[in-house]
């Protein structure tokens, strides 16, 4: 086990044969300050057409036409008999707030999350990581890409409990879990010039899309983190070197049809520090509180990298394309 598991997380007690250890510890105080403080502003720019929305089928009907087959007929029931006949598949929506195209920070939340989770691997019959959103759960082709992972025999999701259990996984404490808030919270990350725009795909499916090259900015707080854990979080998004991660898979649609729609690449912005953070960035000197991500992104990974020997991101976008071969 690498030295780095030592301190404050610990393994569980318990183990059901064949069953991983998860490294599980007393989550740190919510309201004292002892590391980073700050935000993050994150552009999220679609490789290719994106849908972010919800699982539903909307009925069109031409604008009047209800008004005016009741106006005929002088019947209603007759009315929505004539007009069930000429009921079509409209577009299913993307997600909008006040009319703008907007990917939800949950969305965004759970996409780098699952990274993470998935990015750790076990060591010595013991991992980082429980599962919450990157689990064994959906398609073919996500276990396929994650399968060397999704096999491990981890225990059930991390259940913070201050009358039983009050432990959790690092990336429960970072993220947050049942009855306890996470140290990272994500902004709804908007798209102002996006105009959406309609596709069509098998099955009949009709999607109001984000076309490629569309932006949506946001923001990323984050509050108590060591250098290691943003550095961590930085490579949830996707980063390996510099300032843009490489392209990974979000929405609807991302394992049928990637090559057409489902790409994403993040890109940090800027890093903001709070006057209340405990710690200074690598390589940057207060009063300094404000640097471009270019600036900061290598040290952070690098930190993370040799803190965390036990994660192995994937570029999973290159996997499917293997997959699907």
């Amino acid at each position: 086990m690498p030295s780095s598991f030592a301190g404050r997380y610990r393994p569980q007690q318990e183990k059901r044969r064949g069953e991983i250890i998860v490294i599980r510890g007393p989550p740190r105080s919510r309201s004292e300050i002892k590391w980073l403080c700050g935000s993050l502003d994150v552009s999220i720019t679609a490789l290719t057409d994106l849908h972010i929305g919800w699982v539903q089928f909307r009925l069109g009907v031409k604008e009047g036409e209800a008004t005016a087959l009741l106006k005929r007929t002088g019947d209603w029931r007759r009315a929505v008999e004539e007009l069930a006949k000429g009921l079509r598949l409209d577009y299913q929506p993307f997600c909008e707030c006040g009319g703008i195209p907007t990917i939800p920070g949950a969305t965004v939340k759970g996409n780098v999350r699952s990274r993470i989770e998935l990015g750790f691997r076990e060591t010595m019959g013991k991992v980082r990581s429980c599962f919450v959103a990157g689990g064994g759960r959906g398609s073919w082709r996500h276990r396929a890409i994650w399968a060397d992972v999704i096999r491990e025999q981890r225990p059930d999701q991390c259940k913070f409990d201050p009358r039983e259990r009050m432990e959790v996984c690092l990336v429960c404490d970072l993220f947050g879990t049942t009855s306890l808030a996470g140290l990272v919270k994500f902004s709804d990350f908007v798209g102002r010039d996006v105009v959406l725009e309609d596709r069509n795909f098998d099955f009949n499916m009709k999607l109001k899309v984000a076309p490629k090259g569309s932006v949506f900015r946001g923001r990323i707080d984050f509050f108590n983190l060591r250098p290691e854990e943003l550095g961590l979080l930085l490579l949830g998004m996707g980063m390996q070197d510099g300032a843009e991660g490489r392209p990974v898979l979000m929405g609807r649609l991302k394992y049928r049809h990637y090559d057409r729609i489902g790409q994403v690449r993040y890109r940090l912005e800027k890093i903001r520090l709070s006057e209340l953070s405990k710690e200074s960035l690598p390589g940057i000197v207060y009063p300094v509180r404000e640097v471009e991500g270019s600036q900061i992104v290598g040290k952070l990974i690098d930190l993370a990298r040799s803190h965390y020997g036990d994660f192995q991101p994937v570029d999973e976008v290159k996997k499917l394309a293997e997959v699907k071969r």
